[in-house]
């Protein structure tokens, strides 16, 4: 799976941003979800029905203030997934080859058919939410802080291929220390 590295002097202008969610990261083989550490989550049939056979790389999430529900469902299995309004959002579509908005845009498509799952809005740097001041980045960041968010992540719109592993083209701003 791709991980962010943080955020710290780099400007972002022209990137990708999106919410960051506080979930449990999975990757959708087409059949059945992994955790990072390649262990199978047991999902139940009705919360993966419609979701499409191609891998999908994502997360597990239960609503801004939800982590330890979703964290409960993906550990313990079971009667967790009942207890709560589990959604599983896609972050990026691993065999895919073009730019990260690209992938992003037909991973929303492949999830229709599912009613557990929902991709996250996104956008760009320099659209209307910013003019490309630093200023714009710390009112952005302040809207998403009183949502309960736990911060934002950005894409470089140069990478145009999937990663795995720590990278430079995706960074996080976190406005938590969970």
């Amino acid at each position: 799976m791709t991980l962010a590295t943080d955020l710290t002097t780099q400007w972002v202008g022209g990137w990708f941003w999106q919410e960051k969610i506080r979930d449990c990261r999975v990757m959708w083989d087409g059949s059945q979800f992994w955790t990072r550490g390649g262990n199978i989550i047991p999902a139940p049939r009705w919360f993966t029905q419609g979701l499409p056979k191609v891998r999908i790389d994502g997360g597990i999430w239960a609503g801004r203030n939800g982590f330890q529900i979703a964290s409960n469902a993906v550990r313990l299995g079971g009667h967790h997934w009942d207890e709560a309004d589990l959604m599983f959002a896609p972050f990026d579509l691993p065999d895919m080859a073009s730019r990260w908005d690209i992938r992003q845009r037909e991973a929303a498509k492949a999830i229709k058919g599912c009613a557990c799952a929902a991709a996250l809005p996104f956008g760009r740097v320099n659209d209307s939410r910013w003019t490309g001041d630093k200023n714009d980045f710390a009112q952005i960041m302040l809207k998403f802080s009183k949502l309960g968010s736990e911060g934002a992540m950005f894409r470089s719109p140069e990478s145009e291929t999937y990663e795995t592993g720590r990278s430079q083209n995706l960074q996080r701003f976190k406005l938590t220390a969970n």
